[in-house]
């Protein structure tokens, strides 16, 4: 069939219904190009805006919202009069209406959106008088009365014209008839025009209904010469018709279904008769209840209309349809009398049905299908053949349906085939479809290009069930009609339109918005829909709209044809041949309406006239040539439009607003040549007007315009040489931000994040490595000196032991080594007998020894960490060469009395080597059968002993605690079965005890816990760990260890010795770590010039603290009952995560003061020196090492500076990218994975502290090595992790238990001496005495209490944080090990290597940089930032570096200059600033804050929206939010840090999520009414501000992220919800004054402080109290199993649908603006579902 193009016509095509082919013929689609010759339109309510403001305007609108919008902005934007005039020159704006009902709603909305004093005129105010008294105390800007009020206060004088600035009229079109307005209106014509105000009306009602055009146009002109004013549009689709493509229209007449059978007559006379015996009904009823005859009514209409629009074929299908609907609407009936109307209903419907299928079938020539021409009417035929003239050229039909949108349209690329539809028979009852991708990007390369030649269209129809009718009959034809094949369709019948009356289903509504969501997408070609798509649901750009059934209005004509929106159109009319004339009238009338009303458009564009011949527009200018080169791309004069509405919609704006510029044109009458004006938005960095060439036409001029503004562009680097606009992806090129990105391999995670894992070998401090002595060289002597810090608490030392004190021994350790130590920190070690500190201290420097005194120095090494500490293990072993770390420990001596030095207690040193490799098998033992044995006290005052009968291979070992001299061997058995402790051994082990005089033995069996780097008693967070019940309690007192002398073998090592050796362990590694922040911070000093590289001699170092007080709160505690509540209540209060340096902490004053502390710079005592090697080791170690401390609160505060001073860095050194721009820089420069590249390439990943510290398990004793030294490559990413080695980051429990490790479990050994099974299976002996929680009851005894244990249950399984804390799972102990054989494989090696995260070190990064923050202040965080990568502060001139104060020559770096003034430089820039200041009262907005701006252009760009383009002078407000938002993110965060240590870093981070959000920001920005001053074009975001005001007004407080935002009328019981809507503008606003804040005040963050704490207070303070979570994570908390996200949805208006399925208890869902808030929304639902 040929296709011709049809040149657009004003007036329709008409072709008569014998000749539809003719016309099909010469009509066809057109693939030419689009020539843009217009800019991208605004919104229609603010050119209404703009003409109301320029004269006296008459707009209609027709929702309210639209109408209070354009009032309430025209009250702004004259405001500056109200606020200039006093005195007796005070000024009024009117608005009346017409009830006093609406009276007190508009002095509300009013109120809402501006800060001017409004008053009202109500029954209160009583007689005239009155009201003109409470008039002049009120000192009302805004008055708002009912036009009778109004017509009497003017009558009265009360009011006079000329002390009104405007008055606004609702419901205007009442002015023609009423005698108020008329009134109202006489007292203008004896004013004179100079003072008369200026007249806004607005009205709703203009168009009810139909109307004749010389009725309309009579009315219209009297409402003008009424109110002396100009209507500017009539209805609101005018911006259909101002700004669509002008389809071609196309009126084609239909004749009727024909057929030589007289059966359809009587068919269709039976169903006229049914409805109109149904009438009769209603007329005879006078009940005034709800109509039974509604639904047969619907039905019997339906089956009209689908016989007559399609024929038989459409009755047989739509009687099935109906009557499946009626039987049910039947079935759920309950009066008899509607039972009895749907019988007959149905009984008539299967009559029409049953005449229905025999008259088919006898039109039918055998073998026909059923699906033929034969059935249907003429018009549903033309519809099929106009769909085939877009069948696609050529064979690759399917190839051809392939295809991307047009130029500025959202939709994009689908496939296209009938085979795809989902629209079947049974589609009600289809599942919903899984495809939850929402709409892709529009420029996706490697797909066509869409054109107007693929077919996109709807066809509207009328009926509930027609549109579900003809898709269905469409692709049945498909299948006998190949030329139909190509068509995708589906049908859409809108909201609550399913049924007959019957509320739409949740899955039917579902189904309804997949169906747009495929047509948007362009998987489906063709739309079926009833008038619900005409306005207000967002569709592509079709290129053919057929009205299937024709208008009946001309809201309908206009919004149906503006659907037909792409190049070369088509708008289609089918009219039936009996309704020709009666159309064509209405259709003139149509287009009649349409001209009055495009005339009463002042800003309307003129149309073309005729096709525009490109080759000649392009020769009228020159192109633009951005390169020289040959083949380079060109921009001529009719592709500048498109490049700047390309532009345009590439800056950042929200989803509220649609950025396009605005021009203006001049004519020139003596030359007849027009010259446009073009200016971009708000937030272009190009912000000067371009004013464009003289040219012959407006179209032209507005060309000339673009291509000059896109030279301008290029110049700018706002577009690039291939004239593209430059995004934020070329922002990558930039030096700043270029980055190696590493390969991404299949399998591992991506760099940078959590799930990809590197090895690393572990540190070792330079002075501890190869620095063992050698024989004849002068060595370093230090001592391991431990005193008691805070004994143990009476309240935990339940036995009464005796506390010893290390201090009162005469032997210690020492370090000999031949490398000098440098000095750092004591720290705490944290023994049975309390807290000790340990420090390492000089002894002497010039030690010698021989070979001989060095190998027994060895051996005494060898045998303390191989045989004492049992740390020996098959695959390591002591070696006489350099280890990791290699120095040698000895014992030291305090001396004689009177001598301060310390040395070398060779005796003991050699007592104990001899006993090397054989310390637990002595060469003999005595024999106590031929001598009888002889009790020395001294031997076992202060000794270790085992039992010689058992246990011979592994003993175990006890310290002596007590000598029991009051109980002897021949005391009682505390047993029935034997009679003595003599009758027990001799039965038991058949031993015959000689010495019946000996006493018994009390010991404590040792301790298995090597790990002392934390207290027993607290966890790693400072936490108490719980404490058994009192009947465990009670039970426990009982159980204590005796031993017989005679029968234990003594170590030759004493117990105080020994304690001290159980502790070095710990000691050393605390000693490595520190020397290794020690090292850091010497780098720190050198490279960065952070602190001094050298300290002075004696300068004190801080204690290492982990900020406890636990120990000695609990000392003070007088009671043991309820001791576990008061030990979790003393230290829940402490900080267990972070070093506290008492000398470095601001004072309390400082912290009792609103204002930030001093730290805020730095002023603190040590900035001087550095950060201390504690604060660095803290910024070390990860959480998961369970230590004492860890990086979490520092990386909180380093994670927030470090955003602060990007982002000032960024905001200073380009003040010409807008916030898009700046916001991707930023996200690059902080992302994890540059902060992992930059601390790799400083190589912090060796110096961290990473897993839990284990000496039996992953510590390497000094001097010891590996023996196969089968290590992994240096950085080498791991194949597979085991699963039974879980990830750092989930290794420990971030609650208040202790952390539960289950790689290892105390091995069992022998049993205790008495394995008598008549005895207590978990004791020796018994005797009764108050527990000792502080004993090790240890590896060979299973006297845990494990509580809650039920049966079935292993102690492997439980996690031994209970109780007893001494033996925690995973804990080194000294007894023996299972089989090592038995050990799981590690993929790396655990003494020498360490696994750890790319985001690990990114977050050490940032930890160290709190470090450097708290310790030396401001300049020093910015100087770290600087040493490991970050660009944040700008290279130092040498004359800037020569005036500084230190005189440093490293000091590189030069400090920022704050940006210039965001006043444009124009001439006029002062006088419209003043104006726009003026608009909403800036001083009064100061007052509020607190602050007055020095220059009130930060303050006028802080409170101006990207849609306010009135605003000429300075940017938008969104670069002063980027600055701002990271200000208080920074401001807060800091105030946390510092006034709140008492949190845990997970609390911490929970308390700054809660106060650094949308939703805590806009509803502060309400509560202290910065929604009132806000400058801003938007309909929607007024309406949706509006609406969030009036819901935090009736909250009466600010709300946070875990507030309830139901919407006001949804019951709990909906299915689906929706929150209200939080304006993500207010917040935005609330951090933009911030950074307006800070810019005028020099860049003071104090400043900022000392405006935002006051507001924030109440809300830190509350929530510090009570800590709030969002919804969503409460709700996985609360369901972490149960609780799942459903993917997002897109509803039928746009908006996007979560559902969340909390298994067993129901599925929620909600609606929002975007994913983030429906999720939220679906949470909130489900937690008030929940908590019923």
């Amino acid at each position: 069939m040929k296709r011709v193009t049809v040149p657009r016509c004003s007036s329709s095509a008409v072709v008569r219904m014998d000749k539809p082919h003719r016309l099909l013929e010469g009509v066809g689609p057109s693939i030419a190009a689009p020539l843009q010759v217009n800019f991208t339109p605004r919104q229609y309510q603010l050119e209404l805006l703009e003409a109301s403001l320029k004269r006296n305007s008459i707009i209609c609108l027709q929702t309210g919202s639209a109408k209070d919008f354009i009032a309430v902005m025209l009250i702004k934007e004259l405001s500056s009069q109200l606020r200039k005039a006093t005195g007796g020159n005070r000024l009024v704006t009117l608005f009346t209406v017409n009830s006093e009902l609406l009276v007190l709603q508009q002095v509300e909305v009013i109120r809402i959106h501006t800060n001017l004093n409004v008053g009202q005129f109500t029954e209160e105010c009583g007689s005239p008088d009155g009201f003109q008294s409470s008039l002049n105390r009120s000192s009302c800007q805004v008055l708002v009365l009912t036009s009778e009020q109004l017509f009497q206060s003017l009558s009265s004088g009360i009011l006079q014209l000329s002390s009104i600035n405007a008055i606004i009229f609702d419901d205007c079109h009442r002015a023609c008839e009423e005698r108020p307005y008329q009134g109202i209106m006489e007292f203008f014509d004896s004013c004179p025009t100079g003072g008369q105000p200026h007249i806004l009306g607005l009205t709703s009602s203009l168009l009810v209904g139909k109307f004749l055009p010389s009725n309309l146009e009579k009315m219209l002109n009297d409402l003008e010469c009424t109110l002396k004013g100009s209507i500017e549009t009539a209805i609101n689709v005018q911006s259909v018709s101002r700004y669509g493509t002008k389809p071609n229209e196309i009126v084609i007449e239909c004749g009727p279904y024909e057929s030589s059978s007289p059966c359809w007559g009587e068919l269709l006379v039976i169903l006229k008769e049914t409805l109109g015996n149904l009438e009769k009904y209603i007329s005879n009823s006078s009940s005034g209840r709800d109509d039974p005859t509604e639904l047969p009514r619907q039905a019997i209409q339906e089956a009209i209309r689908a016989f007559m629009g399609i024929g038989p074929l459409g009755l047989k299908l739509m009687v099935q349809l109906l009557l499946s609907e009626i039987e049910k609407q039947e079935k759920h009936s309950t009066s008899s009398f509607n039972k009895l109307l749907c019988t007959y209903v149905c009984s008539q419907l299967r009559y029409a049905r049953k005449r229905c299928t025999i008259e088919c079938a006898s039109l039918l020539d055998e073998g026909e299908s059923i699906w033929s021409p034969k059935l249907v009417t003429p018009k549903f035929r033309i519809l099929l053949d106009i769909l085939q003239l877009f069948k696609p050229q050529g064979d690759h039909e399917a190839d051809s349906t392939k295809c991307n949108t047009e130029e500025g349209n959202d939709a994009n690329i689908g496939t296209t085939a009938a085979d795809n539809n989902v629209c079947d028979e049974e589609a009600d009852d289809m599942p919903e479809d899984d495809d939850n991708e929402e709409e892709e990007e529009p420029g996706v390369t490697g797909r066509a290009r869409r054109n107007s030649f693929t077919l996109c269209g709807i066809v509207f129809v009328e009926g509930r069930f027609m549109p579900y009718l003809l898709d269905t009959l469409l692709r049945k034809f498909q299948k006998v009609n190949q030329g139909l094949s190509f068509v995708s369709s589906c049908s859409i019948r809108g909201h609550g339109l399913t049924g007959l009356g019957g509320k739409q289903t949740p899955a039917q509504a579902r189904r309804q918005e997949q169906m747009l969501r495929r047509f948007r997408r362009h998987e489906t070609q063709l739309l079926f829909a009833t008038s619900v798509l005409e306005e207000g649901v967002d569709v592509p750009r079709c290129n053919l709209v057929v009205r299937f059934d024709p208008p009946a209005q001309y809201p309908s004509y206009i919004q149906s044809k503006g659907r037909a929106r792409a190049h070369s159109s088509f708008f289609i009319l089918l009219v039936d041949e009996a309704k020709r004339v009666g159309f064509a009238k209405d259709l003139e009338d149509y287009r009649e309406i349409d001209n009055i009303l495009q005339s009463k458009c002042h800003f309307r564009e003129a149309d073309s006239g005729g096709q525009l011949d490109i080759d000649e527009l392009d020769g009228l200018l020159p192109p633009f040539l951005p390169s020289k080169a040959e083949g380079s791309p060109k921009l001529t004069l009719t592709g500048a439009i498109s490049l700047v509405n390309r532009y345009c919609s590439k800056l950042p704006s929200d989803s509220f607003t649609h950025l396009t510029p605005t021009w203006s044109i001049t004519h020139s009458t003596d030359t007849d040549l027009y010259q446009c004006t073009l200016r971009l938005p708000i937030n272009s960095p190009l912000r000067d007007p371009v004013v464009g060439p003289v040219m012959p036409s407006k179209k032209t001029a507005k060309m000339a315009a673009a291509l000059e503004i896109c030279k301008h562009l290029h110049s700018a680097g706002e577009i690039n040489a291939e004239l593209l606009p430059v995004g934020k992806e070329m922002i990558l090129e930039h030096k700043e931000l270029k980055a190696d990105l590493e390969e991404i391999i299949e399998g591992e995670g991506r760099p940078g994040t959590i799930q990809r894992r590197q090895y690393y070998q572990k540190a070792v401090a330079e002075c501890l490595a190869d620095a063992l002595p050698s024989p004849g060289t002068h060595c370093y002597l230090y001592a391991i000196n431990m005193r008691m810090s805070v004994p143990l608490p009476a309240v935990l030392n339940v036995r009464e032991r005796k506390i010893h004190d290390p201090e009162e021994t005469p032997r210690c350790f020492g370090i000999l080594i031949s490398k000098a130590v440098p000095k750092v920190p004591s720290f705490p070690v944290y023994t049975r007998d309390g807290e000790l500190s340990a420090s390492i201290d000089l002894v002497s420097s010039i030690v010698t020894l021989t070979s001989v005194e060095l190998e027994l120095a060895k051996e005494f090494h060898q045998c303390v960490f191989s045989d004492v500490l049992r740390l020996q293990k098959p695959n390591i072993s002591f070696t006489q060469q350099a280890g990791l770390a290699s120095y040698v420990v000895i014992p030291l001596n305090k001396g004689q009395s009177g001598q301060d030095g310390l040395t070398i207690d060779w005796s003991f040193l050699k007592e104990v080597s001899q006993c090397s490799k054989s310390l637990d098998h002595p060469p003999a033992l005595p024999n106590y059968t031929v001598e009888e044995f002889s009790f020395d006290t001294d031997q076992y005052e202060d000794a270790v002993v085992t039992p010689i009968y058992r246990n011979i291979d592994q003993p175990q070992r006890y310290f002596v605690a007590e000598i029991l001299h009051d109980t002897l061997v021949t005391s009682p058995f505390p047993s029935e079965k034997y009679e003595k402790y003599i009758d027990y051994f001799f039965e038991r082990y058949e031993i015959e005890i000689s010495n019946f005089r000996q006493p018994l033995l009390d010991v404590d069996c040792m301790s298995s816990r090597l790990n002392l780097l934390t207290p027993r008693y607290l966890n790693h967070k400072g936490k108490a760990l719980p404490i058994g019940s009192k009947q465990a309690k009670k039970s426990n007192a009982q159980k204590r260890q005796f031993l017989v002398p005679e029968l234990c073998y003594i170590y030759p090592i004493p117990a105080s010795m020994w304690r001290k050796a159980i502790c070095l362990p710990s000691i050393l590694y605390r000693l490595n770590s520190l020397l290794l922040a020690e090292e850091l911070r010497v780098i720190l000093a050198r490279e960065a010039t952070i602190g001094s590289v050298e300290l002075p001699e004696r300068y004190p170092y801080s204690p290492l603290s982990f900020g406890w007080q636990g120990l000695e709160t609990l000392g003070r505690s007088q009671e043991v009952t309820g001791q576990s509540d008061a030990i979790a209540d003393t230290c829940n209060h402490s900080n267990g995560d972070s070093v506290i340096n008492l000398d470095d902490a601001p004072g309390s004053e400082a912290y009792s003061s609103p204002m930030l502390s001093d730290s805020l710079h730095g002023s603190l005592v040590n900035k001087d020196y550095g950060p201390s090697p504690s604060m660095v080791l803290q910024a070390l170690t990860m959480t998961n090492a369970s230590d004492g401390f860890n990086l979490e609160r520092l990386e909180m505060l380093g994670d927030s500076f470090l955003k602060q001073a990007v982002t000032v860095y960024l905001f200073c050194r380009y003040p010409s990218l807008h916030e898009g721009k700046l916001s991707f820089m930023r996200s690059k420069q902080v992302s994890n994975y540059n902060l992992y590249r930059l601390g790799r390439r400083r190589n912090l990943a060796p110096w961290m502290q990473v897993c839990l510290f284990d000496p039996a398990i992953n510590w390497l004793p000094p001097g010891y090595a590996i023996k196969e030294t089968q290590h992994n490559p240096f950085c080498v990413p791991p194949e597979q992790i085991e699963e039974e080695y879980p990830s750092d980051e989930e290794g420990v429990d971030d609650g208040e238990n202790e952390f539960d490790i289950g790689t290892w479990q105390p091995s069992p050994t022998d049993r205790g001496p008495l394995d008598d099974p008549h005895l207590p299976p978990t004791i020796d002996m018994f005797q009764p005495q108050e527990i000792d929680y502080d004993s090790d009851m240890s590896d060979d005894n299973d006297i845990y209490d494990l509580g809650g244990l039920e049966a079935g249950q292993s102690k492997s399984q439980w996690s031994f944080a209970v109780d007893d804390p001494e033996d925690v799972p995973g804990l080194s102990f000294i007894g023996p090990r299972s089989s090592h054989a038995d050990l799981p494989k590690l993929p790396y090696e655990i003494h020498t290597q360490q696994s750890l995260s790319d985001k690990s070190i990114a977050d050490c990064v940032e930890a160290l940089l709190g470090s450097c923050l708290v310790s030396c202040g401001f300049r020093s965080g910015l100087l770290f930032l600087c040493w490991v990568g970050l660009k944040v502060l700008p290279e130092a001139d040498e004359a800037e570096t020569g005036d500084r104060a230190d005189g440093r020559e490293s000091m590189r770096y030069g400090f920022l200059t704050q940006p210039p003034s965001p006043l444009l430089g124009a001439p006029e820039s002062e006088i419209q600033l003043n104006q726009l200041l003026d608009k909403f009262g800036h001083e009064r907005f100061e007052a509020i804050i607190g602050y007055s701006f020095r220059d009130k252009s930060y303050l006028l760009q802080a409170l101006t929206h990207a849609s306010y383009h009135m605003n000429h002078v300075t940017d938008c407000y969104q670069r002063l939010e980027f600055l701002g938002d990271a200000l208080l993110d920074y401001l807060i965060t800091k105030h946390l840090y510092d006034n709140y240590r008492n949190l845990s870093p997970g609390a911490l981070t929970d308390l700054r999520s809660a106060l650094v959000n949308n939703t805590i920001f806009a509803s502060l920005a309400v509560k202290y009414h910065f929604h009132q001053f806000f400058l801003y074009l938007s309909p929607d975001l007024f309406k949706v501000i509006g609406n969030f005001v009036s819901y935090v007004k009736e909250k009466k407080e600010a709300l946070g992220m875990e507030s309830e935002l139901k919407l006001v009328g949804i019951a709990d019981t909906d299915e689906e919800q929706e929150d209200i809507e939080v304006p993500k503008a207010l917040g935005d606003i609330f951090e933009s004054i911030a950074g307006a804040v800070y810019l005028d005040s020099d860049m003071s963050m104090e400043a900022v402080w000392d405006v935002y704490y006051p507001m924030m207070r109440q809300q830190i303070e509350q929530y510090a109290a009570n800590l709030p979570i969002s919804p969503v994570r409460e709700l996985l908390e609360m369901e972490p199993e149960t609780a799942k996200f459903g993917p997002p949805e897109r509803t039928m208006d746009g908006k996007t649908r979560v559902t969340v399925n909390v298994v067993g208890k129901g599925q929620f869902k909600g609606v929002g603006r975007n994913y983030r808030i429906a999720k939220a929304t679906a949470a909130r639902c489900a937690l008030r579902h929940l908590r019923k």
